[in-house]
């Protein structure tokens, strides 16, 4: 998803041999051969990024760019190429050149790459390219409503930050503070739209005392505590990483089998989820009405069922509807607070 800009692909005058007969100023030789000029070549390269001198970033980075080509190659190391390969052989010239690729580098290194998000076509490109990399990734399984808010989002996001382009990078990272960041202020486009942060409009979403205190147990290392949908109680690990509650497909089938219980769940969709160790699973979504943890009676709650056996999750979403929680190791305790 880079705002990839060839260098060569602005040199479009170096074509013929006759250019080195003119002599003055602009971009020479070795000897001092003209061979183009630097203001052509500039609205070139400014041109290939969809950008004009007003935006300084461009503006500067392409000034620079075309400054390295000044009396680096010789006549003879250009006539060498242009008898090779025609009039391609500026170009060649210019795309073996690897001590030009990393100053080329430099140039860009030495400006805030966010700045070409500020330009309406740079970003539309940013947008085009970023849906078509999510889509690509996720098969035939993908929202496009999810992913186009997703990257429309991200733009504004990395627009306001002054970025390299090597420090883009850490966009495709899911470990960095840069991946985090924005996945924070813009929410997954693979799984769902559901916010996990707390707001205040969240305490209509919860039935019960101001507070609670939920005694769990200890298993394998994991905290467990009860929960229970309709009549039927199960224990679920809590795992402050998870985004919905995670149950099998078949407990959803139990679920949906007692019609008081189907009251309260209502199919959404499917999404993907990737789990703790890197792989990704396929699960029904449901939103859940009735969700009973202590003395709380939660609302708006999403289910999320995979056909492969697993362990309840009680997920971060559901925690992040009170106002404050917290764990007691040391009594074994969660904390709940409206």
């Amino acid at each position: 998803m880079r705002l990839q800009v060839s260098l060569f692909t602005i040199i479009s005058l170096f074509v013929s041999l006759n250019i080195f007969s003119q002599i003055g100023g602009g971009i020479k030789t070795k000897e001092g051969y003209f061979l183009g000029s630097r203001n052509v070549l500039i609205a070139n390269c400014l041109r290939s990024m969809s950008a004009d001198e007003s935006n300084s970033t461009a503006n500067n980075i392409c000034r620079c760019r075309v400054e390295l080509l000044d009396g680096r190659y010789s006549s003879r190391q250009i006539i060498k190429y242009q008898k090779q390969f025609k009039d391609s052989g500026i170009n060649i010239l210019i795309a073996q050149d690897t001590m030009l690729k990393r100053e080329v580098e430099n140039c860009l290194n030495k400006e805030s790459y966010s700045s070409f998000l500020k330009l309406p076509s740079a970003a539309r490109r940013f947008r085009d390219s970023c849906q078509a990399s999510f889509k690509r990734t996720l098969e035939e399984k993908y929202n496009d409503a999810n992913v186009e808010k997703y990257c429309a989002c991200a733009v504004d996001v990395l627009k306001e930050k002054r970025l390299t382009e090597k420090e883009f990078d850490n966009l495709f990272d899911v470990n960095s503070l840069l991946y985090n960041e924005v996945n924070y202020y813009c929410g997954s486009p693979v799984v769902s739209t559901t916010s996990s942060k707390w707001n205040l409009g969240n305490v209509n979403d919860i039935q019960g005392p101001l507070a609670d205190t939920i005694k769990m147990i200890a298993v394998d290392g994991m905290q467990k505590l009860k929960i229970r949908i309709g009549g039927i109680t199960k224990v679920a690990m809590l795992d402050c990483g998870a985004t919905d509650i995670l149950i099998s497909a078949e407990l959803m089938s139990q679920l949906l089998l007692d019609s008081k219980i189907a009251e309260d769940i209502k199919f959404i969709d499917i999404g993907k989820y990737e789990l703790a160790n890197g792989s990704t699973i396929e699960c029904k979504r449901y939103i859940l009405s009735k969700l009973y943890v202590g003395k709380f009676v939660l609302s708006n709650i999403i289910l999320a069922a995979t056909e492969k056996p697993v362990t309840i999750l009680i997920c971060r979403t559901v925690l992040n509807k009170f106002r404050k929680w917290n764990v007691d190791n040391e009594k074994n305790i969660l904390i709940l607070e409206k």
